[in-house]
């Protein structure tokens, strides 16, 4: 990777997790900060659909912490009491370090509770294959210089262009 993870600012931090949650589905993204954040710093929903064509919406809260050290439980716990609150269905940490491993402790305690939010976690070692996913991200945030990543960018907005293509031309005829 052309620069590493930990070496972007906190803002760019938030702006990839930003573009990566998005990339894996979350809906009606809205980034929270700079400014007092109420408790997350990204927030978007999920949307499912069951067998029976119900659908169902999870509120998502995302909270970003790059961190050179390990992330301690009254950290997270903050975030999760003010996500409880807010009747918030899930809280994801993502994090270019770990929990702690009291830390992991106290997550897993927590969701074995069955209690809500639910608490998940994209790791510091999980976030390069998440960009192996989503190469155009990595190439924005200028964390890979590999020729195919940034063939694979340019793919999105070449299909862009196509539709805008498309549609101009059925709006001349």
């Amino acid at each position: 990777m052309l620069k590493k993870i930990g070496a972007l600012s906190p803002s760019e931090f938030e702006n990839l997790t930003f573009d990566c949650v998005k990339a894996v589905g979350l809906r009606n993204v809205t980034w929270r900060t700079p400014g007092a954040d109420g408790g997350r710093d990204i927030e978007g929903v999920e949307y499912t659909r069951d067998l029976s064509g119900h659908d169902t919406i999870y509120r998502w809260y995302v909270e970003c912490k790059r961190y050179s050290a390990s992330i301690d439980w009254p950290t997270i716990w903050t975030k999760v009491s003010y996500a409880d609150v807010q009747a918030a269905d899930y809280l994801l940490l993502v994090t270019n370090s770990n929990p702690s491993p009291n830390c992991e402790n106290k997550i897993n305690e927590w969701n074995a509770s069955g209690r809500r939010p639910k608490i998940r976690t994209w790791r510091g070692y999980e976030l390069p294959g998440l960009l192996r996913n989503f190469p155009h991200i990595a190439v924005m945030h200028g964390l890979s210089e590999n020729q195919s990543d940034l063939q694979a960018s340019i793919l999105p907005l070449a299909l862009l262009a196509t539709n805008i293509g498309q549609v101009a031309s059925v709006k001349v005829v």
